[in-house]
C-alpha cells in the first residue's frame, strides 16, 4: 500500500510553479464558510491515466480525502484530519501519514500546489485543479 500511495501523489517538477510565495503564518478560517464542500477532479499519476480525487472540506475545519487510481484494481486511499490554514480562507495544508499537501482556494476551484506552495504553471497546470461539486447535484 505504501508504494501505491507514493505513486498516487506525485507533484510536478520544480520550475513548473508560479512565483507566488506561501505565507508562513497559520490562521483559523474566517467566519464565512463558502469554501466548505466537496471538490473533485482527476490529477496526473506516474502509474496510469490519473487519480480520481475527492476532497471534502468541512465548515468546522475538517477534511476527508479519497484518492483512487483510475483503471487499477486498487482500493481508494482515504485520509482525514484538520485543515491547517496558511492564509485565512485561501491557502491551507493537510497532513496524512505519508506527506503534506498544500491547496489554494479560488472561487469554485481548489488548486493543488507544488511542494513549494506554488500553483503549477503551463499546460500541465490545468490538471492540478479540483472543482467544487454543486450542492444538491444528485451525487450519493
Amino acid at each position: 500500500m505504501l508504494a501505491c500511495a507514493s505513486a498516487i501523489f506525485l507533484l510536478p517538477i520544480a520550475g513548473q510553479a508560479s512565483d507566488a510565495p506561501v505565507s508562513a503564518s497559520v490562521e483559523e478560517p474566517n467566519a464565512g464558510t463558502s469554501w466548505a464542500g466537496e471538490y473533485k477532479g482527476v490529477i496526473p499519476s506516474a502509474d496510469g491515466p490519473g487519480v480520481q480525487m475527492i476532497l471534502t472540506l468541512g465548515a468546522d475545519g475538517s477534511f476527508k480525502k479519497v484518492a483512487t487510481l483510475i483503471e487499477k484494481e486498487a482500493l481508494p486511499y482515504v485520509t482525514d484530519g484538520k485543515i491547517e490554514w496558511i492564509e485565512k480562507g485561501k491557502r491551507f495544508r493537510i497532513h496524512d501519514p505519508y506527506r503534506e499537501e498544500m491547496y489554494e482556494l479560488d472561487g469554485g476551484s481548489l488548486y493543488v500546489l507544488d511542494a513549494e506552495g506554488k500553483r503549477v504553471k503551463g499546460k500541465i497546470g490545468a490538471y492540478y485543479v479540483l472543482h467544487k461539486v454543486a450542492e444538491g447535484s444528485g451525487r450519493k
